[in-house]
């Protein structure tokens, strides 16, 4: 798209994605202004989409799915049927088939748990920062021709204020003044 302002984006998302290849249960952005607009919010709410934000230069990829579907809500039912086989679910009463849906997926998140802790425990470091507390940011800021300012030569972290934990690893900071930085991942922080 040549300009990727909110209603752009917009109405891309609805002509030429939910129109044509259906709903997604949740979109997962950057933090830029076309997906923290009015227009984007009222389109997600609309359709019954789940939006997810990533931490300040920290992108994360989300597994697509291809089933088409008209309203974001449809996801965890459809989740549950496909846990079984067709014949299984057409043999059992309606007591069983939820145990045995609830039993399945129960194994295949433990399951999936398991291996992508065992992959992430080999490289994690812990970090753990409570409000108020000070701590350095990794210094994102891009070099400037016009101005005569080369990134390389800044300082690599920034001294700053934990404001509140968002989730497990991002941490929302403001400065040592108290105007807000944005959300950063612990990989991004250091004491």
């Amino acid at each position: 798209m040549r300009e990727a302002t909110a209603v752009n984006v917009v109405q891309f998302l609805v002509q030429e994605v939910f129109y044509k290849f259906g709903v997604p249960e949740l979109i997962h952005s950057d933090n830029g202004k076309q997906f923290l607009s009015k227009i984007f919010q009222d389109m997600i709410s609309t359709f019954g989409v789940r939006h997810l934000r990533t931490a300040v230069y920290s992108p994360q990829s989300n597994a697509a799915e291809r089933q088409m579907f008209l309203d974001g809500n449809c996801y965890k039912l459809a989740r549950k049927l496909q846990s079984l086989t067709e014949h299984e679910v057409h043999a059992l009463d309606p007591a069983n088939k939820c145990h045995i849906i609830r039993e399945r997926i129960k194994a295949n998140l433990h399951q999936a748990y398991e291996r992508s802790s065992q992959r992430y425990n080999k490289r994690a470091r812990i970090f753990f920062a409570k409000p108020g507390q000070e701590v350095y940011r990794r210094n994102f800021t891009l070099s400037d021709f016009g101005k005569s300012y080369n990134a390389k030569f800044a300082r690599k972290f920034l001294k700053c204020r934990v404001v509140r934990p968002v989730g497990n690893n991002a941490y929302e900071l403001e400065d040592l003044a108290g105007n807000p930085v944005g959300i950063f991942h612990a990989k991004d922080l250091k004491l």
